[in-house]
């Protein structure tokens, strides 16, 4: 039996509707489960309520759970040619069996492979119908499809309906910021929720920063994301970045201060070695 999901990462605060919504048109626990598109931009961790839904209705399904990521690691759609011949191999482990020269076969041999069965099927970071389609099982299982696109031909053709999601709100975000560094919620956190747009991607980058910089409050957090250069970074999520991947050396530069060692800026990053530059 496989289980392959992956383990959610974190709580679906604010989300409570959407897992409502799932629930009822994928209908886990009905004689015909039906297929469902979870769409989602980016930073709306719709991936990571795709888990949190999938792993509430494990029972539902008990011959397995199959995970699918459509995405390769250099970020290309991966092709369902080489999708179908792995989960091929998971359900079939015959050493014998010739791998499917075509997705046309392919498509014919997981169906069979999972007739009779009743597995939850769930793909992420769909690009386009064509990776999705020839994945499709028959009667009797769940698929969720997990995508920043509305993939209009799945609604259209293979009869999937649409989960879609957006940002939280302000009190969903500060619950979750707050969730995150194990604090109450405080007024500083307001200020920040606002500059992540409420995005939980983002939400979880500034709770990283703050972890990793102990000595650093929140109204820190949020001066830096303000004086991150527009032509840089102009979304949350990548002011979010450049904040993390900024050190000590592009920290002290924002702030207007220069090196006064004689050795390069990146070696010569103690307190002392600074010293701020006047305007006039």
């Amino acid at each position: 039996m496989p289980a392959e999901l992956p383990a959610p990462p974190g709580t679906a605060v604010g989300r409570k509707a959407a897992l409502i919504e799932l629930d009822r048109l994928a209908d886990p626990y009905g004689d015909r489960p039906r297929p469902v598109l979870l769409r989602g931009p980016s930073g709306t961790d719709a991936s990571a309520l795709a888990l949190h839904w999938a792993h509430s209705v494990l029972d539902a399904f008990p011959d397995g759970q199959l995970y699918v990521d459509l995405r390769e690691a250099d970020g290309a759609p991966r092709r369902a040619l080489d999708v179908q011949r792995r989960l091929l191999r998971v359900l079939v482990p015959d050493p014998s069996a010739h791998p499917p020269r075509d997705t046309v076969v392919g498509a014919v041999r997981l169906r069979s492979a999972l007739a009779g069965r009743r597995v939850l099927v769930l793909m992420d970071h769909a690009r386009s119908a064509d990776q999705v389609r020839p994945l499709l099982p028959g009667a009797g299982c769940a698929v969720l499809v997990v995508s920043r696109i509305r993939l209009t031909a799945l609604l259209a053709f293979e009869g999937f309906r649409t989960v879609s999601i957006g940002p939280l709100g302000d009190g969903d975000a500060v619950r979750v910021l707050a969730d995150l560094l194990g604090r109450r919620p405080e007024p500083e956190m307001e200020h920040l929720v606002g500059l992540c747009d409420g995005l939980p991607l983002v939400l979880r980058m500034a709770a990283e920063w703050l972890r990793a910089n102990p000595g650093q409050t929140v109204r820190e957090l949020v001066r830096r994301m303000g004086d991150v250069d527009p032509a840089r970074a102009r979304t949350p999520v990548g002011r979010m970045a450049a904040v993390l991947n900024a050190g000590p050396v592009a920290n002290r530069r924002d702030r207007g201060e220069v090196p006064t060692a004689l050795g390069p800026p990146e070696q010569s990053v103690r307190l002392a070695s600074y010293a701020p530059l006047s305007l006039r």
